[in-house]
């Protein structure tokens, strides 16, 4: 069975998430964004705009992990960059 990380190795999981946050193009979400991605994930209120899958990633297990974190954040920002894309054409007239 696995143990629970100590404070030393979770405080160091913590600042090497933080590290691939901000060197991976994540790094201009909010904490608020972070937290609402995940909440979306798997969500099944959510409607995409067509063409985009809306793939569950699913994180199971006992450890988190960087490439789960990633496909989250990723599918988040695919959606966030169209909101902001239809919002923009919207001002703009189009």
């Amino acid at each position: 069975m696995n143990k629970p990380p100590t404070e030393f190795e979770f405080d160091f999981l913590v600042q090497e998430l933080m590290v691939f946050l901000s060197d991976c193009g994540f790094g201009n979400l909010s904490t608020e964004e972070f937290l609402l991605a995940f909440r979306l994930n798997c969500s099944i209120i959510l409607n995409y705009p067509i063409g985009m899958e809306s793939n569950c990633i699913n994180l199971v297990g006992v450890n988190a992990n960087i490439d789960s974190f990633s496909k989250v954040l990723f599918s988040y920002t695919l959606l966030r960059n169209n909101l902001d894309s239809k919002i923009k054409n919207h001002i703009d007239g189009y």
